[in-house]
């Protein structure tokens, strides 16, 4: 549980400075997603797992693009996109497969295509 406390405080204290920059509910969920998908694909080469690496980092670097192109579409610029994506990211390594998960796993499939 220590561990997580460094990751649920960045979380916490980036969802407001996110919130604030205008991220749209369908561009938070793009966000999360991929990161969700990257950590997948981290724990899948932990695990040695070429098939599933390959296929949750392709799927990671799809909903990155998307997201990108959305924040682009609101006017963030690149150096706010690079933070809002490590923010992301650190927020999912704490959340991911946690009650505190803002959504299932499940719900991301649909953002590939939609």
């Amino acid at each position: 549980m220590k561990k997580f406390l460094p990751f649920l405080a960045v979380w916490l204290l980036a969802g407001p400075a996110l919130a604030a920059e205008g991220i749209s509910k369908t561009t938070d969920h793009v966000l999360w997603c991929a990161s969700a998908y990257a950590q997948l694909a981290n724990d899948a080469s932990e695990q040695s797992d070429a098939a599933d690496t390959a296929l949750y980092d392709n799927l990671a670097a799809t909903l990155t693009r998307k997201g990108i192109d959305l924040l682009r579409a609101d006017l963030i610029t690149d150096d706010r996109i690079t933070a809002i994506i490590q923010a992301y990211d650190d927020a999912v390594y704490a959340q991911l497969e946690t009650p505190a998960a803002p959504y299932p796993i499940e719900s991301c499939e649909g953002l590939i295509t939609g």
